[in-house]
């Protein structure tokens, strides 16, 4: 084991060790600060307040336990050279019938990710049915929830299969230049993903329709018309088959885009609260951070792929990660190797990007504060969205500081007043 392994075992451990040290010192919060602060009464009632602490506490206490479950698999996976073991058991049960190697390597990319996907299907399961149901927020049904979970499972295989067959090809014909003309096909990909996720990838599991006629229609087309956003209409999902936490977003580019509103934001809010909620949803657009994270996620295709690149060009790495060494398979088992430690390497710089998207936040309020006049419609809706949803009022400082991707209620609230 050299001391380049051993550097990211290590960071593997102490990115588990800090997840669940976090989320420790946030149930350490929630337990201390049990009482309802003054400023915090408009917001909710000391019983709502109690129930929210309750539910973020239940919440954080999963995460805690997942935090060291998903280290102590990883640690496992790599330590056990599980990964060229899998390698070599594929390659003897599907050498014989193929030889193929696009076709095996895209397979055991899938087929490894799908297995260890399943070592986290019961959090998912116990965090539907009981945490979600017990604070009033689950509505699926076990025979639903079995329902997507199985088309988001072949649409999954299906898409990845097509993605990383191409990728493969791509290897094997220009094994030089291979992942720039991979991160081209992501890019492109995210971009057709933005155009055809509504109309066609949306409607596999959720029912929409045009919002029905009346002022709040009215009043979003005319937002609509005066910032030139250029959506053509106003979406509803019905989300409340699933949940009844609520959200809006809009996907698409030039005349593709669309705006979409959660059946569940618009039994919470008033026709002024969704006008400015909207007003910041927009204003994400008009301040061009969606194209800030475009770019920001077609670089970090890149340098995925050419971290690959230089995985796969180097056997003195690949030996140093226990993998096979295995021309046959080696692609497929470096993208395993990259997926496993990716989002252990990327906690670190985390709170850099979390703070860039607070930034983001302030923006997208002041934008709204413009177009509707005032602070107090989006004031208004955040109190709502956070009395509804549960929202822990009172988040431990470094778990804000690394998690959350937006200020605080209080933090939003006096950058508004301050306007």
């Amino acid at each position: 084991m050299n001391i380049f392994f051993s550097s990211i075992l290590f960071l593997i451990l102490l990115k588990g060790f800090v997840s669940a040290l976090l989320e420790w010192l946030n149930i350490q919060e929630l337990r201390r600060k049990t009482t309802l602060p003054q400023k915090h009464k408009k917001v909710m009632s000391a019983e709502q307040y109690k129930k929210a602490s309750a539910y973020s506490l239940e919440k954080s206490r999963l995460s805690l336990s997942m935090a060291l479950f998903e280290t102590a698999v990883i640690l496992l996976i790599l330590l056990s050279a599980s990964i060229a073991k899998a390698s070599g058991f594929l390659a003897d049960i599907l050498a014989p019938l193929s030889q193929n190697t696009i076709l095996l390597q895209s397979l055991f990319v899938i087929a490894f990710s799908f297995l260890y996907s399943l070592f986290f299907s019961p959090a998912a399961l116990y965090r539907t049915f009981s945490i979600e149901a017990r604070y009033g927020f689950n509505t699926t049904t076990l025979s639903l929830f079995i329902k997507d979970m199985l088309k988001n499972t072949l649409l999954s295989l299906l898409l990845s299969f097509l993605l990383l067959s191409l990728i493969f090809l791509f290897i094997q014909w220009f094994p030089q230049l291979w992942w720039i003309l991979a991160s081209m096909l992501i890019i492109i990909f995210q971009l057709t993903m933005q155009v055809i996720f509504v109309p066609l990838i949306l409607p596999l599991f959720n029912k929409l329709k045009p919002l029905d006629a009346g002022p709040l229609k009215e009043r979003l087309l005319h937002l609509n018309k005066k910032v030139n956003f250029g959506a053509k209409n106003v979406l509803v999902i019905d989300s409340s088959k699933r949940s009844r936490h609520s959200n809006a977003f809009f996907t698409g580019f030039g005349k593709a885009k669309k705006i979409v509103l959660y059946d569940t934001l618009i039994e919470s809010l008033s026709v002024d609260e969704l006008e400015a909620v909207l007003a910041h949803e927009m204003g994400h657009y008009k301040k061009k951070h969606v194209l800030k994270n475009f770019f920001f996620s077609a670089g970090l295709s890149v340098l995925i792929f050419f971290i690959i690149q230089q995985l796969l060009a180097n056997p003195a790495w690949q030996k140093s990660f226990l993998l096979s060494q295995n021309s046959y398979l080696i692609a497929a088992e470096v993208m395993i190797l990259l997926s496993l430690v990716a989002s252990s390497l990327g906690f670190w710089i985390k709170p850099l990007f979390s703070s860039l998207s607070k930034k983001h936040e302030y923006e997208a309020d002041f934008f709204a504060y413009q177009q509707c006049k005032g602070a107090a419609p989006l004031i208004s809706a955040l109190e709502t969205l956070h009395r509804e949803n549960l929202a822990n009022l009172r988040p431990s400082r470094w778990y804000r500081f690394f998690h959350h991707s937006h200020p605080s209620l209080d933090e939003r609230k006096a950058a508004l007043l301050s306007y």
